[in-house]
């Protein structure tokens, strides 16, 4: 819905204010010629300011995120007046996010023909995540039970975020702190920042204070994978942060920020793995009949990851490695049960 959004009220609208009638009536329309042409449906991120990860490029955020609910369950009655089609909503990532957005479009579908595809279900390795798979299954058991066409996606694959400093908000974008660097205008004005005390002890303070989203969020875990023309740091590739701010004393924040200096922001990460890493949370998902596995991202984060081997690494970890699932079932998992 964004770039549409944008296409009919201008950026600056779309980030401040919902749709006024006429706005609207362009909107539904449009929507319309798009599923004549046989578009699908609708997608849109509802996640909210606090707490979301996904900022655009100066660290604001997305229009749809920050539209009233109100206006965006108008703009979802286009699909379902039609009585066909998709309405995709990413309104939770773990314990970011309010999925009741996602309650009110399917009640508002409801009969109507068209399914609203809940995103996004998780695995974690992450001790405060384990109950997790077991609350969102029984929360979508009690959305189809009240006759709410609701189907879960969930990302179930091995995968990880590399990124340099400027990209900390694949892993960790819903920290203000992060949202700071992201926001920079240029290396001059990042280094700048970066170097301000003030502003590291700020961001470590906030980062204590948080709560771990996933695997991918914990700085403590993140593996130097390279320093640039820093000869001298060489030796750290292969280390990760604690371990390298164990060495020196310094927290891992400082640490982050005083090694992206040192590499003249060159410093390049990779994530400890974003879900589980073994198979049993992924096979519980899966055997759910309304949740669909796996997912591409569609190409948002392909600085920093792209998940499109989700098929693949699927087959390789839960049939050939682990023997979790057999071929013909997994083949069922990412064909016919999808179609």
């Amino acid at each position: 819905l964004n770039p549409l959004l944008v296409y009919v009220m201008g950026v600056d609208a779309a980030k401040t204010r919902s749709p006024n009638a006429d706005e609207m009536v362009e909107i539904r329309l449009l929507i319309n010629e798009a599923m004549d042409a046989v578009a699908i449906g609708i997608s849109m991120s509802v996640m909210g300011a606090a707490g979301n990860s996904h900022v655009d490029f100066d660290g604001t955020s997305m229009p749809t995120d920050a539209m009233d609910h109100d206006a965006l369950l108008d703009i979802g009655r286009a699909v379902v007046e039609r009585g066909e089609g998709v309405i995709q909503m990413l309104s939770q990532i773990a314990f970011f996010g309010d999925r009741s957005i996602t309650e009110r479009m399917a009640e508002i579908a409801k009969g109507s023909g068209v399914r609203v595809v809940h995103n996004v279900f998780l695995t974690s390795d992450v001790d405060v995540m384990a109950a997790k798979v077991d609350d969102d299954l029984a929360w979508l058991d009690a959305q189809r039970a009240a006759g709410r066409d609701v189907t879960a996606g969930a990302l179930v694959n091995r995968g990880w975020v590399e990124a340099d400093v400027r990209q900390l908000d694949t892993a960790a974008g819903q920290l203000a702190g992060v949202r700071r660097i992201v926001a920079c205008a240029d290396d001059a004005e990042l280094r700048n920042l970066l170097a301000d005390t003030a502003f590291v002890a700020e961001f470590g303070r906030e980062y204590a204070a948080a709560d771990p989203a996933s695997g991918a969020a914990a700085f403590e875990g993140q593996t130097i994978i390279a320093v640039g023309h820093a000869d001298d740091l060489q030796p750290l590739v292969g280390r990760t942060l604690a371990e390298v701010a164990a060495d020196t004393g310094a927290d891992v924040i400082a640490t982050l920020f005083d090694l992206a200096l040192k590499t003249d922001l060159a410093l390049q990460l990779k994530s400890p793995p974003i879900g589980a890493t073994t198979p049993e949370q992924a096979v519980k998902l899966m055997r759910h009949a309304g949740v669909i596995g796996g997912g591409s991202d569609g190409g948002a984060h392909t600085k920093s990851f792209g998940m499109g081997h989700y098929a693949t690494d699927l087959l390789i970890w839960l049939v050939r490695e682990n023997g979790a699932m057999t071929l013909e079932d997994l083949h069922f998992q990412l064909s016919l049960k999808t179609a």
